[in-house]
């Protein structure tokens, strides 16, 4: 890059926003690689597979195959690249919708889904399917004591003192199954001391477990004679399997009603297929799978069980899988209610749960997600999932998977997305998705203000796929205005945000949204992701809320990535070094960081296997960071001594090479990365803000967020040079416009780039081989310090078009309504609107000078905008406004003379619904629509 200035900064965005003013930046003029056109094509309109999709919440088969037809042209035309069929009502409770013969799988319900599928094919757009009626994965065609259903081991416990006799029925368990469960089995029956002085009341009852007895093999016909030994208070255990009884969420959706799946089991997913190819599979569905293309989806992994969750095998699987019987842990491993019952002292059990977990998440990852996979995958599908909500390795599954999903209304914290974005990343896959937008209670009040904030920094830690929550059907029996909604009313108020669509007034600048989100997703699907540090847990949790020491809160302010791995995708193809590069194709972590088990009070545990596969990556020269004592490291799983000896003669190893450094504590963190010589790959000031970097052939891609929904931030970001041709972009995430950069300032090798950011406001840019477009700009950066000038606008029009109940639960009915105003104020702040929802237009005219109209940094500013907005001025509507900022550009528009200026506003709905259905929404909050001022034009 010649003429770079060495005293010049290029800001991206002024601290006030008003918009990327751009200069022209000296570059040799090559011809235009054919990548390098086509990303500026598809940035521009992107594809249909980049763009955001919806899940579409249907009440059963009580739906019309010209309103299917509507509703996918409906999103089809505001931009939106898919939906996901999902049979969920949450919101009908109580209300006859007919499973019977409208149900999930029932003829209507195919003739609906053919529908979807035909109009998607027309309109380029793919479906995705939920496993089932609901969630979690289930059928109609078992009953909870079917051996394919979900299980669950359930314990009864009597007390006998020294030396008393029990002869009699073994007890059943106290806790009653749940409805349509009819049989249980006695399946062990055990003895045991417990410790002398515990209240045998408490929730976790200490007992010796060295004095376990087993007295299964005593047991003839589920009676049992036994007399407890002289010394001591024993406890009889006795162990009954049955089914758990789960429903999926929000029904009955089927006739017969369905019940959960056994979800570690092979017969579990024998049992999802069968249904498929029985109620759903026939053949013009399957062959418009194939064309039309999609994913199996399923939800979260929320098993309910009022005990042990429990598959048949466990015991047999965990002997051949471990090594050792389970039987003498027993005690410690069942649970009620989630939580341990017996505690065993002087023995930390968490070295048990480690193996049974591990265990269980083998088998789901085998029998379920890897079974379910290839049989969507022979359909012509992808399989789209959540794999959390168990203690199983989620990481590991997300490498599994075609397409992780996280959420934004259940992750803590960006470092959930982390997770499953280390799975995914070492899994070879290119999508990490998020089920966007939930927003408890907030049924008809969320903003896309609200999701935008809430979205923009999970896009920074993994996140390059939204699924909107979500595009409800149009009516269903007993919905009110503004029609069928899956989510509210909820318990009586409103519920779950949001039933997006043409029922919303946003709806009316949609394409603004879609666009923005379709562009930051086509961004982050180039290449492979930039990663500096790949956190090795030892359990892969997803949704834990968990994050990683220094680097989280302190490395993510000045620059350094991280994500996180687990154990066993060391395992992996991916998991191998070059160049000091872990994972070289893929994410090319810089170096491998670990500390002791976050699960397990930070103990400096390891699994053997997984030491293993370390000593090789440190040998094969991967940086690796190790933070603690690792001097003394004991397995991860039941203590074993022999086992523990070859651990530390591992670790021993490991530390001895060169390009190991070990630590004492996390405050160390820093000092050891220095030692290790890493830095960041992207480096910025302190500041509170996060990054995506992807790699190509052809460049680098940078996507920059703020996390703080308070404050601006503002960062001089370095960014190093490669070899050869430099060409630095701004991508405008709203309007598509891509932009050459100009007097970057470049020290030791590295561009100078100032980015101040807006709360929760994000930016775009990259560095090619070559130009992607020779647009450029002759004006230079502007902030407060550089407007000069600045000329309130008064005397405005206000019109509302108030949108109300129609004729029937989905119809619209619109008046409207105008006043003058001095200056622009909320609507819902003027008696004549306090009520009102729909679309608030401001107009005004005023005399522009010539120094005005000619300014190259003239725009447009306003206090506050509730939501959504288009601006027009002389009849010509301006490029989409980035909704978090509250100012425009008006440079092309602006004219010397008289101008008239339109301000179009939207709102939500829930003003109106306070009104037109109480019951259910006067609880909540009246909300400030429209622009409060006052309007500026400054230049």
């Amino acid at each position: 890059m010649p003429h770079l200035s060495r005293r010049r900064f290029l800001e991206l965005s002024s601290i006030t926003g008003l918009g990327l003013l751009l200069a022209p930046i000296a570059c040799t003029r090559s011809p235009k690689a054919a990548t390098a056109s086509v990303f500026a094509k598809a940035f521009a309109n992107p594809p249909r597979p980049y763009q955001p999709k919806f899940r579409w919440w249907w009440p059963h088969g009580l739906v019309d195959p010209q309103q299917i037809r509507r509703e996918i042209n409906a999103m089809a035309d505001a931009g939106f690249g898919g939906a996901e069929i999902a049979d969920v009502h949450h919101s009908a409770r109580g209300v006859d919708l007919h499973a019977d013969t409208h149900g999930w799988g029932t003829a209507p319900w195919r003739d609906a889904v053919q529908a979807a599928l035909e109009q998607a094919k027309e309109r380029g757009m793919s479906i995705d399917h939920s496993i089932g009626p609901s969630w979690p994965a289930a059928s109609n065609q078992i009953t909870p004591d079917s051996d394919a259903a979900c299980k669950e081991l359930a314990t009864a416990t009597t007390v006998l003192d020294a030396g008393e006799a029990f002869d009699g029925p073994v007890p059943p368990p106290a806790s009653q199954p749940h409805k349509g469960v009819e049989k249980q089995t006695l399946q062990y029956v055990q003895a045991i001391r417990t410790v002398d002085g515990t209240d045998l009341k408490a929730k976790e009852v200490a007992v010796h477990g060295d004095s376990l007895i087993d007295l299964s093999s005593q047991v003839s016909n589920d009676h049992l004679q036994w007399t407890a030994p002289s010394e001591g208070t024993w406890i009889l255990i006795s162990y009954w399997l049955r089914g758990s009884g789960q429903q999926p969420e929000g029904g009955p959706h089927t006739s017969p009603e369905s019940y959960v799946v056994d979800h570690f089991s092979q017969k579990g997913t024998d049992a999802v297929i069968a249904l498929w190819k029985k109620s759903v599979l026939t053949a013009p569905i399957k062959k418009l799978m194939r064309e039309v293309g999609g994913n199996l989806f399923e939800d979260s992994i929320e098993m309910e069980t009022k005990e042990t969750v429990w598959t048949p095998r466990i015991l047999e699987e965990f002997e051949e899988r471990r090594g050792y019987s389970a039987l003498p842990y027993l005690p410690i491993i069942v649970e009620k209610k989630e939580d341990p019952i017996f505690e065993y002292v002087d023995f930390d059990a968490r070295h048990i749960w480690h193996d049974w977990w591990q265990t269980l998440s083998e088998l789901f990852l085998e029998n379920h997600f890897t079974a379910l996979k290839q049989w969507a995958n022979s359909l012509g599908l992808g399989f789209r999932g959540q794999p959390y909500g168990l203690k199983t390795d989620a990481v590991r599954a997300a490498a599994t998977l075609d397409i992780a999903e996280g959420e934004s209304l259940g992750f803590k914290n960006l470092d959930d997305y982390r997770s499953l974005a280390g799975g995914r990343d070492m899994g070879g896959r290119k999508i990490l998705s998020n089920e966007a937008g939930a927003f408890q209670g907030l049924a008809y009040s969320t903003t896309w203000k609200r999701v935008l904030k809430k979205l923009n920094p999970q896009f920074a830690a993994g996140v390059n796929q939204t699924v909107l929550h979500g595009f409800s059907y149009a009516e269903a029996p007993g919905a009110n205005w503004p029609g069928f909604s899956a989510f509210t009313p909820y318990g009586g108020g409103p519920g779950y945000s949001e039933s997006w669509g043409p029922r919303q007034p946003s709806w009316e600048h949609i394409t603004d949204i879609s666009g923005y989100f379709s562009r930051v997703h086509y961004l982050l699907q180039q290449g492979q992701p930039q990663i500096d540090i790949a956190f090795l847990r030892q359990k892969g949790y997803a949704g834990s809320g968990f994050g990683a020491p220094w680097f989280s809160k302190e490395g993510v302010s000045v620059g350094w990535t991280h994500e996180f791995i687990s154990p066993s995708t060391l395992e992996l193809p991916t998991a191998t070094v070059r160049n000091g590069l872990l994972a070289p194709d893929g994410p090319a972590f810089q170096a491998l960081v670990f500390e002791g088990d976050a699960f397990h009070g930070r103990k400096c545990t390891f699994e053997l296997p997984a030491a293993r596969r370390l000593l090789e990556l440190a040998e094969a020269g991967l940086p690796i960071l190790a933070i603690g004592d690792w001097t003394q490291p004991t397995s991860s799983g039941r203590p074993n001594p022999a086992d523990d000896a070859t651990l530390r003669e591992i670790f021993a190893r490991i530390l001895e090479q060169d390009n190991v450094v070990m630590v004492p504590s996390r405050g160390y963190i820093e000092q050891g990365l220095e030692n290790l010589g890493i830095k960041p790959r992207i480096s910025h000031s302190k500041a509170n803000i996060v990054h995506a970097e992807r790699r190509t052939a052809d460049g680098r891609w940078f996507y920059f967020c703020n996390q703080s929904s308070e404050g601006s931030s503002a960062a001089t970001v370095q960014v190093p040079l490669a070899d050869g041709p430099n060409h630095p972009h701004h991508l405008d995430l709203w309007t598509g416009e891509i932009t050459q950069m100009q007097n970057l300032e470049a020290i030791d090798g590295k561009l100078q780039i100032k980015l101040p950011l807006e709360p929760n406001g994000s930016l775009a840019f990259c560095i090619t081989n070559t130009p992607l477009t020779h647009k450029e700009r002759d004006t230079n950066p502007v902030d407060n310090s550089t407007i000069i000038n600045s000329l309130p606008l008064r005397n405005w029009k206000l019109s509302v078009e108030s949108w109300l109940p129609g004729d029937s639960p989905s119809s619209t009915r619109k008046e409207v309504a105008s006043i003058p105003l001095e200056h622009p104020q909320p609507w819902s702040e003027i008696e004549t609107f306090a009520n009102d929802s729909g679309i608030g237009t401001y107009e005004c005219t005023f005399d522009a000078s010539e120094e005005m109209a000619n300014s190259p940094r003239a725009g447009l500013m306003w206090e506050e905008a509730f939501d959504t907005l288009r601006i027009s001025l002389n009849g010509k509507t301006l490029p989409p406004c980035n909704l978090l900022r509250n100012t425009t550009q008006l440079k092309g528009f602006l004219v010397e003379g008289t101008n008239t200026l339109r301000i179009e506003t939207s709102s939500t709905l829930i003003n109106r619904l306070r009104v037109s259905d109480p019951k259910v929404y006067q609880i909540a909050r009246r909300q400030a629509y429209g622009v409060s001022g006052p309007v500026q034009l400054l230049w």
